[in-house]
């Protein structure tokens, strides 16, 4: 795995903060084609109860400073809210929406991630074990027309993970404008020294 052109990146699946998860993944894509994800953080349950957007806005930023990205992928969902939020904190939104097509798309580029053992979560935490579970409940579904249904409702980490995989899909992982990187050269710029990979 080579990991010295390593480029930073955010994913999230945004809720309206009412009941589902607002789900946020960063890490790192190589060049070799590895998805590592070093941080599987978010908002559930009772944190939900204090926190406003404004906030899920700061931490989405953390995230971006940490991996030295300014791009956020995600789908439509509080699209308007969310990007000009992050535009006044320096970070771009890139959203996708999201269609049958698209998602089977996105899930057969998750599929080959761990098939071809380039999935790896290198961090720990009990959205860690949520993000595993929610990837290996995954189910697939026959639609009348032949094509292929996967119902991702209450799977909001792994759908994060699935807005990565549709930024990989439509070749916008190859353009991530990335100078936070560029200015700062190598300074600064430490991977986990140990990965898990995940796959099923």
């Amino acid at each position: 795995m080579i990991l010295d052109d390593a480029r930073g990146f955010v994913s999230i699946d945004a809720s309206s903060l009412r009941g589902d998860a607002f789900a946020i993944l960063s890490g790192r894509l190589t060049k070799d084609g590895h998805v590592i994800v070093d941080s599987v953080d978010g908002f559930s349950d009772e944190q939900l109860r204090g926190v406003n957007m404004n906030i899920v806005a700061d931490r989405i930023c953390e995230h971006c400073i940490r991996v030295q990205c300014r791009t956020v992928f995600a789908d439509q969902y509080e699209q308007a809210a969310l990007n000009g939020l992050l535009q006044t904190r320096g970070c771009e939104l890139i959203s996708y929406s999201w269609s049958e097509v698209s998602k089977e798309h996105a899930v057969l580029a998750v599929r080959r991630w761990m098939r071809e053992r380039k999935l790896h979560v290198g961090c720990e935490g009990p959205y860690v074990d949520r993000l595993k579970r929610e990837l290996c409940g995954m189910r697939a579904r026959l639609l009348p027309s032949g094509r292929t249904s996967y119902p991702t409702n209450g799977l909001d980490f792994a759908a994060a993970l699935l807005t990565l995989a549709h930024a990989e899909v439509k070749g916008d992982v190859l353009y991530v404008v990335n100078p936070l990187l560029e200015a700062l050269g190598d300074e600064g710029f430490e991977m986990p020294q140990f990965y898990r990979h995940i796959c099923v």
